[in-house]
């Protein structure tokens, strides 16, 4: 036996202020007295079964039956005690611990007609004993969860459990995705929830409304009202979660309506990199909340191309195919550049990460087998749908992914590998550098595998697809070096 100390966990609604629900009633004093009387009883029985004190007098019990002869043994539970769910904003069920008995043989539990005395041993004192106290623990833990999620000092106690291997395995993980309401977010989301062991998804959103309009109705699914600019509540968002997944595209808040404002009037808006100081403070978040060898704590969807604006000028020239294309030439509103910084800012927090960097997405494009590679030269399409699927098996399925950076496309119409553990194994960590060598080697094959018939990046213009390239076609942005670049909006909508 061990005795663990047990803490429930709690969600605040704003998560800073106040619980969800008022604090639980206090159970009946009379319930209570009942309850520890009869517990004491057991626990006397207990003892004077220990002592073999029972008199042996006119007990006349027949022989047990089959069903009377419980096997009480490490292969078989005593005593069950199921903690109840957290209630309704809190979905998570914490496992149910088991109590167990000692004993290491069958034993026939009753009084032998022969002797018409005891016939329990010292053992099966202690368990009536034990069981006692286990009860009375259990009732008191059930009064104390009977409304909503205690705080932590509510429920700490002592008990003498053994918690089952398979109960363990079996709890269920809890996953934050930061952008839930975004284009791949939701995709996450769904995928998630397609999993067999069931894991919770707590969905940080800007707006409830919209959450609540396109993503599923599921009572696995936690919404949480999260400002990403504010640190504060992110790190208490991410508290008690097993991973977090960043589907978000915030860039930069300077085009918020108030600083807007400010710069009709000549005001000086202060700009924040909204990626930057949310995976900072995700980071940061997580990296207290234990370290895993095998899979990442924090999953960074990003873009391929972030580095490709601050290559000298003969690696441009050399890797033209990749540092020309025109996300990169036009590099709207800065966001490679704001991305890149958010990258090295989760880095540097000593968090368990993975940094996914995807090829151009296209709803359009059909589901393929993703190409992982590294050096940021890779160019071509992937659809969000298999960016998700790729997230969601990187963090529950892949390991050899922990501290690597790298990107992704996809190959159309080829089957999806049932493990991409020996390619991950084939990439290199972030903490060694990656040779030139490496990183022209992934381009000259990557070239190769480009969508279309001309096979050269570097002449499209935004808005515009490889087989409208191979036809001589405009893109819907207009000709190459006269593109009308889109918002801001249309390149957050990761």
């Amino acid at each position: 036996f061990f005795v663990p100390k047990m803490s429930a966990r709690f969600v605040m609604e704003d998560l800073e202020s106040q619980p969800l629900a008022p604090r639980p009633t206090a159970p009946s004093r009379f319930i209570t007295a009942g309850l520890s009387l009869a517990a004491a009883c057991l626990f006397a029985l207990g003892v004077t079964l220990s002592s073999g004190a029972l008199p042996a007098t006119a007990h006349t019990a027949q022989p047990p039956t089959a069903l009377q002869r419980p096997t009480v043994g490490l292969a078989q539970p005593v005593l069950h005690l199921p903690m109840r769910s957290a209630g309704p904003s809190y979905p998570q069920a914490a496992p149910q611990f088991t109590a167990w008995g000692g004993m290491d043989t069958p034993t026939a539990v009753g009084l032998s007609p022969a002797t018409g005395g005891a016939s329990l041993s010292t053992r099966h004192g202690v368990l009536v004993a034990l069981v006692a106290l286990a009860g009375l623990a259990g009732y008191g833990a059930a009064a104390v969860t009977r409304h909503v999620a205690p705080r932590p000092q509510d429920l700490e106690f002592a008990c003498f459990i053994m918690i089952r291997r398979e109960d363990l395995k079996n709890q269920k993980s809890c996953i934050v995705v930061a952008g839930a309401t975004g284009r791949t977010g939701q995709l996450v989301v769904k995928a998630i929830l397609e999993r067999t062991d069931k894991p919770i998804v707590r969905a940080l959103v800007r707006d409830m409304r919209k959450a609540r309009q396109v993503l599923p109705d599921s009572d696995r699914i936690e919404l949480v009202q999260c400002d990403l600019n504010n640190e504060a509540r992110i790190k208490a968002a991410c508290q008690g979660a097993d991973a977090v997944i960043w589907a978000a595209a915030g860039f930069s808040s300077g085009g918020s309506p108030v600083n807007r404002a400010k710069s009709l009037f000549g005001l000086k808006v202060l700009k924040v990199n909204t990626d930057e100081v949310a995976l900072q403070a995700i980071g940061e978040a997580m990296a207290t909340n234990g370290k895993s060898a095998e899979y990442p704590r924090v999953l960074m969807c990003s873009s391929a191309g972030v580095t490709r604006t601050v290559w000298p000028e003969e690696k441009q020239q050399r890797l033209v195919g990749a540092a020309d294309i025109p996300i990169v030439r036009l590099n709207p509103f800065g966001v490679l550049d704001l991305k890149r910084a958010s990258e090295q800012a989760l880095r540097d927090t000593g968090v368990d990460y993975c940094i996914v960097r995807p090829t151009g997405l296209n709803d359009d494009q059909p589901s393929g087998r993703p190409i992982l590679s590294q050096g940021d030269v890779a160019v071509g399409r992937i659809s969000r749908s298999d960016v998700a699927d790729l997230l969601v098996r990187l963090l529950f399925e892949e390991s050899n992914c922990v501290g690597k950076t790298f990107e992704a496309l996809a190959l159309a119409d080829l089957p999806k590998p049932q493990t991409l553990n020996d390619q991950l194994s084939r990439l290199t960590p972030d903490s060694e550098e990656l040779s030139e060598v490496t990183v022209q080697a992934y381009y000259n094959i990557l070239q190769q595998l480009l969508p279309g018939e001309t096979l050269k990046a570097n002449q499209l213009a935004m808005g515009q697809t490889y087989e409208q390239l191979d036809k001589g076609e405009t893109g819907r942005l207009g000709k190459r070096g006269e593109e009308k670049v889109p918002g801001a909006a249309t390149f957050g909508g990761r």
